[in-house]
């Protein structure tokens, strides 16, 4: 059995673009937890104590203090040493490399706040004129397919393709649960990807 953790939207993007089953732990009650290093540990310590299967973490900053999970993030360490670039991740991560804390992108899609022009104008002033770019935040792999079309010059690198490497081939039927807000978590994931996830449950963690 997996377990896909994260502390918002981003595992969903993950399951649609992947097209990989599991099931879904979205870690939301202190969402954003890169902005809450100390309370990450406490979290991932909860994880790991009520969790009987394989982890796979798809936000890198609560990654980096799982001590057995898949993550991706061995494979980025290689490429990123071996061709430094532009990260593009959460605050805790992004500052590791020298790169950018994308919140303020992320929160569009977590809000379901969608706006072209807000996205160019932000993307624009992340990717400035880098020609390597590490896209290590889970949530705005919803904007992949813009990044790749609107920025041709830019060579980018995918946290969920590293993930995907690393977890291989899982077809399992998927099951949601939340730490927090529920209803307004479930509302907010089917208007922004479609679908239906009203069978989310309530974990008391």
């Amino acid at each position: 059995m997996i377990y896909i953790v994260d502390d918002s939207i981003g595992a969903l993007v993950f399951l649609k673009q992947c097209n990989v089953g599991g099931n879904v732990i979205i870690d939301n009650l202190y969402f954003p937890l890169a902005m809450m290093p100390n309370t990450i540990k406490y979290r991932i310590d909860l994880i790991e104590e009520n969790v009987k299967g394989n982890i796979l973490c798809t936000n890198p900053s609560m990654a980096i203090y799982f001590k057995n999970a898949i993550t991706g993030l061995e494979k980025f360490y290689e490429d990123f040493e071996r061709n430094p670039g532009t990260v593009l991740s959460n605050k805790i991560f992004a500052e590791k490399f020298g790169g950018i804390d994308v919140q303020v992108l992320v929160n569009t899609v977590v809000d379901g706040n969608i706006s072209s022009y807000v996205t160019k104008n932000l993307l624009d002033s992340y990717i400035g004129d880098s020609t390597m770019v590490y896209v290590m935040e889970p949530c705005i792999h919803y904007y992949r397919e813009y990044m790749e079309k609107s920025y041709p010059n830019v060579k980018f690198k995918f946290l969920f393709d590293y993930i995907a490497d690393e977890m291989g081939e899982v077809n399992t039927k998927s099951k949601y649960y939340v730490t927090g807000n529920r209803r307004g978590f479930y509302i907010g994931a089917e208007e922004l990807l479609g679908g239906n996830y009203a069978s989310i449950r309530r974990l008391k963690w």
